[in-house]
């Protein structure tokens, strides 16, 4: 796992706590319970790995359990673009944030606007990436990702592909990797589902180009 400086102990006059209300995070004072975090490896379609690196097990997201009367059950999130997070215990953190909320009420999650924590950070990668807190149970999360990719139930990359072209370098990197082990329609499956998400994803004049070559053979 990830940690980082204390993001709490960097404020700005500027900044603004943006709630962000979804069915799939219900907040009534305390927030969801964490059930495991979500690593790389979760990104990725099986048979994705042929020459590639191994994972390096870094964490991207959570699946996490709701007690909500109209939404409880399980839940997952992705932090998409991942560039820093910050764990700290929900006894721990100062929940500064909500001073700067005045519409908090049945929230648990926030866009921290005008972040002086973000701008503490060199700009060149995290230039279209935001700030956000999410308030679990037992420990308040602090993310510098470029979007928060929820969903219902627990996470299955296979299962949420099809609905959430985000997450559509899976079928770049299954595409490769089957290109790499000779199953070319599998590769061709893969480019194919991979263009189709765009303009979610980059490349894809190159996936184009492998898709042309490979239907040509």
């Amino acid at each position: 796992m990830n940690f980082c400086g204390a993001g709490d102990a960097i404020r700005s006059l500027e900044m603004q706590a943006l709630p962000i209300r979804t069915p799939h995070f219900s907040f009534d004072g305390r927030g969801p319970t964490l059930r495991r975090w979500l690593h790389d490896a979760d990104l990725y379609l099986p048979d994705s790995s042929e020459g590639f690196a191994a994972h390096e097990g870094a964490t991207v997201g959570a699946v996490y359990d709701t007690f909500d009367a109209a939404s409880g059950g399980t839940h997952h999130v992705v932090f998409h673009g991942l560039q820093v997070l910050q764990v700290v215990p929900e006894e721990v953190h100062s929940y500064w944030h909500r001073e700067l909320c005045p519409e908090q009420r049945g929230v648990g999650v926030f866009r921290i606007d005008g972040s002086a924590w973000h701008a503490s950070f060199a700009q060149r990668h995290i230039r279209e990436h935001g700030h956000f807190i999410l308030e679990w149970y037992d420990d308040v999360i602090e993310v510098i990702c470029r979007d928060l990719i929820f969903g219902a139930g627990d996470f299955e990359i296979s299962r949420v592909l099809p609905y959430e072209p985000r997450l559509g370098y899976a079928y770049f990197r299954h595409a490769l990797a089957q290109e790499k082990l000779g199953n070319t329609s599998a590769a061709i499956g893969s480019w194919e589902r991979y263009i189709a998400c765009a303009p979610h994803v980059n490349a894809v004049a190159y996936a184009e180009g492998r898709l042309a070559e490979l239907r040509a053979r």
